[in-house]
């Protein structure tokens, strides 16, 4: 199966549904199964997005809707998926970045009766804090820059060369993408516009190399970078003629390394990149503009050569820096998404649960606080305590795998309260936790228990009628609980308790949800 997803990404713009591309790739890199189709439809699951991958005969294919995904072949009988459009009798998809349409006879004989489907859901994603705060922070940066160039008088040629400096730096950071593998709308929309072009290829050329430590992108990003800094200081220091004369001289600088790209692209490597041909346009744009909008004088001295100087060294060292930083963080990556893999295979997590301790299953379950499915084979035991520091995260994971899985497994909440060591507010706050359960139901209770972990304010929990359920009989239920606890040595919380064997040690409570389905599939258990 081929590892690029931008077939199923296209499939779920479609279907107006909103994914991180870049976390769904690392998600589906760690599935154990990756890449299979199994590891592709767990991963929409993991992002709560209702899919379904299923066989369907080629009768069937009339039924399916106008936009999907299916596993098909090529000429050579090599399979693969990709996102499919019906038009009318058409068929059409993306094979190696062509458009193919075929007849729906042409594509029963291709189509390898494996289809994945997904449905958009109601509640929309929103925008995580960190994107908010990078937009605001971009915005109000762009809002003090301009005013800094324009708090002089307005200029064309300062607009244009900002506007043009800031599509390089642009399509600079899209270049260097490449160069990680990173493939954004915009480089894929323009990489493959036509058949002789191919961003990638160029870009990573060993050819397109100048020297051993720069690039055409590494060029590139710090000759607009550094333009953008320069422009800012010269302007502030009223000495944009000799701005305007370094930079024409730059430019000219600048035309043997563009002719030079030209020639490696049509010679070279026999490919054409869009992104670095536009790079080269904007030199020329920036030139033109400089030659037309102003006269040229050679108006330079030391300090003035010291400050573009500077700009450019630090424009480039930025960019090394960052390019490090970011090669770091993809291998880093790498190794974690293999560590997830490896982690994450059921055999391995079944031969850690049975080699840990094993606990007795609990006799009397009248009046214990189970969520999700009372009749599920799958039975999970949290032993808790509303004051327990780790137990909040304990408990969001058992919110999330009610959310996911509600009908399939069984969970037991076993509060830890020793009378003996509590004051009086532990013993309200438990006593209303049980209660909301007895009275009112699970999603009264688990609503109650996040709001006590997020506020720790007792007065925010809800009261219940106490005529209904006797304080007394809560705590027999409380002292039941903690007799079980102590006979089975379980003194710490949270604890949890899978089919009647302890979480293994060797894993991270945050695993479990991966395991749900293998969990309540095995018999065994």
């Amino acid at each position: 199966m081929s590892e690029n997803f931008s077939f199923l990404f296209h499939y779920l713009k479609k279907e107006n549904i909103t994914i991180d591309e870049r976390e769904f790739t690392f998600q589906v890199q760690s599935h154990s199964d990756y890449p299979s189709l199994l590891a592709v439809s767990d991963t929409l699951s993991f992002f709560n997005i209702n899919n379904l991958a299923t066989r369907i005969e080629n009768e069937d294919l009339e039924h399916l809707p106008d936009n999907f995904t299916a596993l098909i072949s090529d000429e050579n009988k090599n399979p693969f998926l990709a996102f499919v459009e019906r038009n009318q009798s058409d068929f059409r998809y993306t094979q190696d970045a062509k458009s193919v349409q075929i007849s729906k006879g042409a594509f029963s004989e291709r189509f390898q009766n494996i289809v994945l489907l997904a449905e958009k859901e109601e509640n929309e994603l929103k925008i995580n804090n960190s994107k908010k705060v990078l937009i605001f922070g971009s915005i109000l940066l762009g809002i003090v820059y301009f005013s800094s160039i324009f708090i002089t008088g307005f200029s064309l040629l300062q607009l244009l060369i900002v506007l043009f400096a800031s599509m390089g730096v642009y399509l600079s950071i899209e270049a260097i993408s490449h160069e990680f593998g990173i493939k954004t709308k915009f480089s894929e929309a323009v990489c493959t516009i036509t058949t002789s072009a191919d961003c990638g290829e160029v870009i990573n050329s060993k050819k397109s190399k100048y020297f051993e430590w720069i690039s055409f992108s590494d060029f590139s990003i710090a000759f607009f970078g550094s333009q953008l800094l320069a422009l800012l200081f010269f302007t502030i220091s009223n000495q944009l003629e000799s701005f305007y004369a370094i930079t024409t001289l730059l430019l000219l600088s600048a035309v043997p390394i563009t002719i030079l790209s030209i020639y490696q692209q049509w010679f070279v490597v026999k490919k054409w990149c869009p992104i670095c041909m536009t790079i080269i346009v904007l030199i020329y744009a920036e030139l033109i503009s400089l030659l037309v909008f102003n006269s040229f004088h050679l108006i330079v001295n030391l300090l003035v050569v010291n400050y573009f100087a500077l700009s450019l060294i630090a424009s480039y060292l930025l960019t090394v820096y960052i390019k490090q930083i970011i090669k770091k963080n993809f291998e880093l990556e790498d190794n974690v998404t293999e560590g997830n893999r490896f982690k994450r295979k059921y055999s391995l997590f079944k031969m850690a649960l049975l080699d840990s301790r094993t606990i007795e299953s609990k006799d009397n379950t009248s009046n214990s606080i189970v969520l999700g499915n009372p009749e599920a084979r799958l039975k999970i035991t949290v032993v808790s305590s509303p004051f327990c520091g780790h137990c909040k995260n304990a408990h969001e994971i058992i919110d999330e795998i009610l959310k996911r899985y509600n009908d399939k497994v069984s969970i037991t909440i076993q509060f830890n309260y020793n009378p003996k060591f509590s004051d009086e507010k532990s013993l309200i706050v438990h006593q209303k936790l049980i209660r909301l359960f007895l009275e009112k139901g699970q999603d009264a209770f688990v609503k109650a228990l996040h709001i006590w972990f997020e506020e720790k304010n007792i007065d925010k929990l809800d009261s219940p009628d106490t005529s209904v359920c006797s304080d007394l009989k809560i705590d027999e239920l409380l002292h039941e609980q903690f007799q079980w606890n102590q006979e089975n040595k379980l003194t710490f919380t949270p604890a949890i308790i899978i089919n009647g064997y302890l979480f293994p040690k060797q894993y991270d409570r945050n695993d479990l949800i991966y395991f749900i389905n293998d969990l309540e599939d095995d018999d065994e258990f």
